[in-house]
């Protein structure tokens, strides 16, 4: 059975979205935005999506705004994607030419009728095989037109690259930001191992969209993302950090048909403030900042060891706790719940007898020992997915400052 093609509704009216996706539901798989910032993100993010629908006044970036974005972009993909306007009338003919100038591709109005809304979209999804027309896209001067984007190395070449690489003089700083999805093993352990794929695909894809082209990418352990950035400074680079975690929560992705939002944490170093002999030495600094970034609780850019925090994360089981603390509704799986009860239950044995709780300790012994069989299973799971780099690539949380 072929794939319904997935499409993008976005508006400022949420009445106008679900009207959309009620006659459009049946035929498409449709994802919703309110805004034109986010939907911006999750264009980049997703790439099955086939076709955008776009409200006039959108917040934050508006309709053409976002249209000119799509049809400016480096990636081909968004520059060749249908885009189609909702408007008011389709009378005004001179604000039509000019949408059309700038690479809208058709126009739906709210007024249209299910069968009206389908036709259209039809022809932009699926056109005779012999009359495909170009889709007019808006020339560009070449200097506004993004490099070429860069390359994700895998563990052994970015190894290498680094061992190849000098530190420059003060005058040119070299800084690290070591990346991590924060909850990855949860989300792997509710949504199962696909997801991890699915996840790391979306980061890497995003990560490498926001690169300059001095700077290099690479897979780190523990399924982590390395960038090592020439002439940018500490400051800088946690901007950049910031930039890139912002761009991931600003979107979701679609885990066995379950919106998801992702966050991720950030670990930098940089040789405007930091003494280091290699850059292989400055990126272990910043892998070890992000063990603390999620210590910390996640959803954050490390630069130095916080007297605040308890110290380094130098597990994955630590930041599972430490995750599931934070956002407990998320978990669901009972087998990660009896993972989790059977590592908090030293914890619970001395808050009984110090604090004189009178908790049921022996019962829920009891409970956690009759989940063994799941108890297992999921720790075989994370055994086997926590050393693991990215497999496939095609790829952000706010952080506040």
């Amino acid at each position: 059975m072929k794939k319904p093609h997935r499409i993008l509704v976005v508006d400022g009216s949420r009445v106008v979205r679900a009207t959309l996706t009620k006659h459009l539901g049946g035929t498409y798989e449709v994802l919703e935005e309110g805004n034109g910032e986010s939907a911006w993100q999750v264009l980049m993010l997703d790439h099955q999506l086939s076709l955008v629908i776009a409200g006039g006044h959108l917040p934050k970036l508006e309709a053409l705004e976002l249209l000119t974005r799509v049809r400016a972009s480096s990636i081909r993909r968004l520059r060749e994607m249908p885009f189609v306007l909702i408007v008011s009338d389709l009378d005004n003919q001179a604000a039509r030419d000019n949408e059309r100038s700038r690479g809208a591709n058709a126009f739906l109005l709210k007024t249209m009728k299910q069968a009206e809304m389908l036709a259209i979209l039809s022809g932009l999804l699926e056109p005779p095989a012999q009359s495909v027309a170009p889709l007019p896209i808006r020339k560009i001067k070449a200097e506004t037109v993004a490099p070429v984007q860069p390359t994700l190395l895998n563990g052994a070449k970015f190894d290498e690259a680094l061992a190849g690489m000098t530190l420059a003089p003060v005058t040119e700083p070299l800084s690290a930001l070591v990346f991590g999805i924060d909850g990855r093993e949860m989300l792997i352990a509710r949504f199962g191992q696909e997801a991890a794929v699915r996840i790391e695909e979306r980061f890497a894809s995003l990560l490498l969209s926001k690169l300059g082209p001095r700077d290099l990418a690479g897979q780190c352990s523990g399924a982590r993302l390395g960038v090592i950035s020439r002439g940018v400074d500490l400051l800088q680079a946690v901007r950049f950090g910031k930039k890139v975690c912002k761009g991931l929560a600003a979107g979701q992705i679609m885990l066995r048909g379950e919106k998801v939002r992702l966050t991720a944490s950030v670990g930098v170093a940089s040789t405007s403030d930091d003494v280091v002999g290699t850059a292989a030495e400055l990126l272990g600094l910043a892998n070890q900042r992000l063990g603390q970034a999620r210590i910390c609780g996640g959803n954050t850019v490390i630069t130095e060891v916080r007297a605040g925090c308890p110290g380094y994360c130098v597990s994955d089981d630590m930041a599972r706790i430490v995750a599931a603390l934070r956002s407990p509704d998320t978990i669901v799986d009972g087998g990660e719940l009896a993972v989790l009860a059977r590592q908090l239950l030293p914890l619970l044995r001395v808050m009984d007898r110090h604090l004189g709780l009178q908790l049921p300790l022996a019962q829920i012994e009891r409970q956690i020992a009759a989940s063994g069989g799941i108890v297992a299973a999921q720790t075989q799971s994370y055994s086997g997915v926590t050393g693991s780099g990215f497999s496939s690539f095609e790829l952000l949380s706010p952080v506040d400052g």
